[in-house]
């Protein structure tokens, strides 16, 4: 689990969250503001009702279903990669250079920068998956 973590950290993916839902959220608020504009060049009379009747925040109601739709779909697939590498970097951080290997012990070495991947670090992270879940 915690090479899981490690490999949130090695690839700065909260720095790309951060960035991803900042450009979104201006994308999403600018694309807002000229729909609302558009509605208002396009049915002045409807708009200014709605306004008039206390009833502005159902022009704010496409932008919010636009930006929960965004984030929803581009949000989601972004976030599956990165917990696909972070999954990834765990499993190498608890491999050997031996692809086929059946097992670790004390004089198992390890691949300098995580480089390796073997069936006992898959196991390894897959059962620590396993029991975080029980």
């Amino acid at each position: 689990m915690f090479g899981h973590e490690a490999g949130h950290v090695k690839h700065r993916h909260m720095a790309y969250y951060l960035a991803f839902l900042t450009a979104s959220l201006v994308m999403v608020s600018r694309s807002g503001a000229l729909l609302q504009l558009w509605a208002k060049a396009r049915w002045p009379e409807a708009v200014a009702a709605l306004t008039a009747g206390g009833l502005e925040t159902w022009l704010a109601l496409p932008m919010t279903v636009g930006l929960a739709a965004y984030i929803f779909g581009v949000f989601g697939y972004i976030s599956r990669r990165c917990e696909r590498q972070a999954d990834i970097f765990g499993c190498r951080a608890a491999s050997c250079p031996d692809p086929e290997c059946a097992g670790h012990d004390e004089k198992t070495g390890r691949v300098a920068g995580g480089a390796g991947l073997c069936r006992n670090g898959i196991a390894t992270f897959c059962g620590a998956l396993t029991r975080w879940r029980s």
